[in-house]
């Protein structure tokens, strides 16, 4: 069992040419734990933030495999195989890009 904790962010810094910077409006971010295990569980929080803007941040004390989408589903590629997400290691933050509705799915590894 892993203790997963997945925060969804939105950009909120500019930059002077308006470019957005990788920094999170604090009072946007919301962070849901999920307990991991040999099954597939999803997140019941979505990203709300625009296209563009939304990212998660996800922390775990053990390696799990992460997919995102609308209704997203973890399973871990068996030798030879080719599926959505990738390995978040235990104990290594990894934040990466979602769209509108995306939730996250963990399963570990």
């Amino acid at each position: 069992m892993a203790r997963v904790e997945i925060s969804f962010c939105e950009l909120g810094n500019r930059s002077a040419e308006g470019m957005s910077a990788g920094i999170a409006l604090g009072e946007k971010t919301k962070t849901e734990v999920v307990t991991s295990g040999a099954t597939s569980v999803a997140t019941s929080t979505a990203s709300d933030a625009p296209d563009g803007f939304g990212f998660v941040n996800i922390w775990s004390n053990a390696d799990v495999w992460v997919v995102t989408g609308a209704a997203p589903v973890a399973a871990v590629p068996a030798s030879g195989q080719i599926r959505n997400g990738w390995r978040v290691g235990g104990y290594m933050p990894t934040a990466f890009a979602v769209r509108r509705g995306d939730r996250v799915a963990v399963i570990t590894i």
